[in-house]
């Protein structure tokens, strides 16, 4: 870590949450109450120099939003795709405060000291004041909320704990593990109730919780008054801040009613990955084919790192190590793998160079604070322009380049270095006085005001390109940098980890932290991207990996090769391989979450919490995937046994079948296996059938059913098919089964239900408990044999 780096954090904080810097004078300029005005549904409460909106939607959500007076401009959000639509409300006002209700939902304003009090269904879930500051010339909003003994979670991939108490976040996009992403959202837990929070402030901005730490945390040690242990807020002369009450499932669904539901991407998405940094030529991505092949090995795709490129620059290609990137993309599809390629933001500055000459051409890249020259800062070309993806014509323009790589037979795409990464700032992404300007949709702002959104306009633009370059095709994009609202476009990672133990402990809080986030699409380097694993330690992340969302095996440049067949893992090969086949043996499950994330943003991988409640809020080295399922990875070496909490009714062990009650439990672990449970009552999805890649679902795709019942014999589950590549699910080309099963003694009544339009073209395999001989399917009698039957 930078000295730089860590300066500048600090600084932010300090500026953020109002601490004096011994610069300047820090102090609160709202001004008294003028008046008020009730129209529509929303209260505007005026102060002398600024004024605050105040509206509940009909879902209750509460929605505030306040301005500088002085400030006219519009500021458009590129998180938030369905602003709030206020529902009708109920105003009291009397001569301390006012006071909005509606269903539930209740917010109260004091006109003293603009604290606001939001209460649903009868209890108080979020209080806190707001307090607009000016230090020097820097405008900050800051919100120091009540702290009433919460839990926290969310606020992005950044934190290594589940439970974020006693931390401090910055919202801060740069090239530093792990800050390349900024979700400035939070939910808290409380024994009688959680909340959620999202404050739409892309500029630099911090978050601490209940962070009592004065002597040493670099935010609160000038605070006097410990309420300022909890507190957020972020720079610049407006605020936007969405409260969501409810259950944890319930503030996921507000989150992304506003931010947009998670898109629905290709199936081959969610199958294994191998990139490395880098496969220097063709030769190289070949051998590693043919190194899977041999050794039987699912392969979905491999990643070219920046290395095909021709001097870094993006949008070519080396055509010395890669003579015929076509012919290569060509052979590789032909055995059902695809090819994904790296881009970088920065465009060299060359005479020239076509991308470059283009974008002068069309005028689309970021001006210095000048206006006359563009803004210039060092990446891996050497010095760059970077595009300003606020600007629509920069959109369209960037995106229309990605029809070079349709041409020549890219299936996805991975954009990185997007904080955006400068090399000769002291920080590695641009400071404060970087010096550049952003078009903002027209209204002209410096580049800090908007910085946390570089990462998530690239991807908007990405993402339209690819589509307009393949339109049949559903997009697959990986990001580095983030901001809520990239559930829309993209996947992400966490990030440059290491190959030590320590950062594998890091894994499933980060992943789990992004769920909560409105971002169910992430997932880790597996194996440590930097310096070299042990086969001990690749082996336990290959298994934790086949339960990520995204499962990637990555590594760099002067680290061991640690392709899943290397001679170092020899060892270990069964089991490493093995979890790569249990990955796509799981697929239809894994699917089925998916769907149901793009429906109300609810995670895939996810922390007991979510379905349990609060007891279950410290368990953070366990997980939910999906509904159905708990994983207990071993995240430590030379681990003997592990300690599983077990929620609610009964589970089964995936590997054994033995049943477990509710509780806690010390089992014993070998490297042959994590600890994996299936919830009883549910009907588990899988291929039990053997695949290459997701091409192979053209030949055949029979879904088993596993019958799991609960103690009185009922289970339920639900499969989600569609083609797996194109757009037709959006116009009901999908089917959606949902089975009831009932066992009775040595027979069982099973119900299926289907919807939409799809033919996938299958059988379903139902495998009951070893005593059921027969069923009664939708009114028909059927035999079961070894405890089987096809359907």
């Amino acid at each position: 870590m930078k000295k730089g780096f860590m300066a500048l954090l600090i600084l932010a904080a300090l500026l953020v949450c109002g601490v004096s810097t011994g610069y300047t004078k820090t102090y609160q300029v709202s001004g008294g109450l003028t008046g008020f005005v009730f129209t529509n549904n929303t209260l505007r409460v005026n102060y002398t120099n600024m004024y605050f909106e105040f509206s509940i939607s009909s879902n209750g959500i509460v929605h505030l939003y306040g301005q500088s007076a002085k400030d006219q401009l519009p500021h458009p959000s590129y998180a938030v795709t369905s602003p709030v639509k206020p529902a009708k409300v109920f105003l009291k006002n009397d001569a301390a405060s006012f006071t909005l209700e509606s269903g539930k939902t209740a917010v109260k304003i004091d006109k003293k000291d603009l604290r606001f009090t939001v209460t649903y269904a009868g209890k108080q879930v979020f209080s806190s004041r707001v307090v607009y500051l000016k230090i020097g010339k820097t405008d900050s909003f800051n919100f120091d909320f009540d702290y009433n003994n919460e839990k926290f979670f969310g606020a992005g991939g950044q934190s290594t704990m589940l439970n974020l108490n006693g931390s401090t976040i910055m919202n801060y996009n740069a090239d530093r593990y792990p800050y390349y992403s900024s979700f400035p959202t939070y939910i808290a837990m409380h024994p009688e109730y959680s909340c959620g929070v999202f404050l739409d402030m892309p500029s630099v901005g911090a978050f601490s919780f209940n962070d009592t730490n004065k002597g040493k945390n670099h935010i609160l040690k000038d605070f006097k008054d410990a309420s300022f242990a909890t507190c957020f807020g972020a720079n610049g002369n407006y605020t936007e801040l969405y409260i969501m009450p409810g259950s944890p499932a319930e503030v996921l669904d507000k989150l992304t009613s506003i931010t947009g539901r998670p898109y629905l991407p290709p199936l081959w998405a969610f199958g294994f990955h191998q990139c490395r940094y880098s496969y220097m030529s063709e030769t190289s991505i070949n051998s590693v084919v043919k190194n899977f092949e041999a050794n039987d090995i699912p392969i979905e795709s491999i990643w070219l790192d920046i290395d095909y490129m021709e001097e870094y620059k993006t949008f070519t290609v080396n055509s010395g190590t890669f003579p015929d990137i076509k012919k290569m993309t060509a052979g590789l599809m032909e055995k059902g793998i695809k090819t994904v390629t790296i881009i970088d933001p920065g465009v060299k500055v060359e005479d020239g160079y076509w991308v470059c000459e283009s974008g002068k051409d069309f005028d689309v890249f970021m001006y210095d604070k000048t206006g006359e020259d563009y803004f210039i800062g060092k990446v891996w070309p050497g010095m760059c322009y970077f595009p300003d993806f606020t600007y629509p014509l920069t959109r369209a323009w960037w995106g229309n380049l990605y029809k070079i790589m349709k041409d020549w037979g890219v299936s996805g795409q991975w954009i990185d270095m997007n904080e955006p990464s400068v090399f000769q700032s002291e920080v590695s992404g641009w400071g404060m006085d970087a010096g550049a300007m952003m078009d903002w949709e027209g209204n002209v702002a410096d580049y800090d005001a908007l910085h946390n959104i570089y990462g998530l306009t690239m991807a908007m633009a990405t993402s339209a390109g690819i589509y307009s370059a393949d339109p049949s095709n559903r997009v697959f994009l990986l990001t580095r940098s983030a901001y809520p609202g990239i559930q829309r476009y993209a996947f992400m990672w966490t990030g440059d980890n290491v190959s030590r133990w320590p950062d594998i402990l890091h894994v499933v809080p980060m992943i789990l932290n992004l769920g909560l986030s409105g971002m169910p699409y992430s997932g880790s380097d597996i194996g440590g991207f930097s310096a070299s694993t042990t086969a001990e330690l690749f082996t336990r992340w290959m298994q934790l990996g086949a339960f990520m969302p995204f499962m990637r095996n990555h590594s760099a440049k002067g680290s061991m090769m640690q392709e899943p067949y290397v001679k170092a893992f020899k060892n270990y090969h069964p089991i490493i391989w093995k979890y790569i086949r249990l990955r796509y043996q799981l697929l239809p499950y894994l699917y089925t979450q998916v769907y149901h994330a793009t429906l109300t943003g609810t995670p895939i991988m996810r922390p007991l919490f979510f379905d349990y409640g609060y007891d279950y809020c410290d368990a953070d080295e366990v997980f939910l995937f999906g509904k159905n399922m708990l994983v207990c990875p071993v995240l430590s070496s030379n681990t003997a046994s592990v300690q599983v909490a077990l929620p609610g009714g009964e589970w089964i062990d995936f590997w054994s079948g033995k049943r477990y009650a509710a509780g806690k439990y010390t089992l014993p672990v070998t490297m042959e296996n994590i600890p994996v449970f299936v919830r009883a009552g549910a009907i588990l999805p899988t291929y039990e059938f053997k695949m290459k890649n997701t091409a192979d679902l053209a030949k055949l795709r029979d879904v088993t059913l596993t019958v799991y019942p609960d103690s009185s014999g009922y289970a339920f589950g639900a499969v989600y098919e569609d083609d797996g590549s194109s757009w037709s699910f959006m116009h009901g080309g999908y089917r959606l089964t949902a089975v009831t099963c009932n066992i009775d003694g040595d027979k069982a009544a099973v119900t299926i239900k289907t919807d939409g339009g799809y033919d996938p073209g299958r059988k379903l395999i139902f495998v009951f408990p070893a005593q059921v001989k027969s069923a009664v399917v939708n009114g028909a009698l059927l035999s079961v044999t070894g405890g089987k039957l096809e359907y």
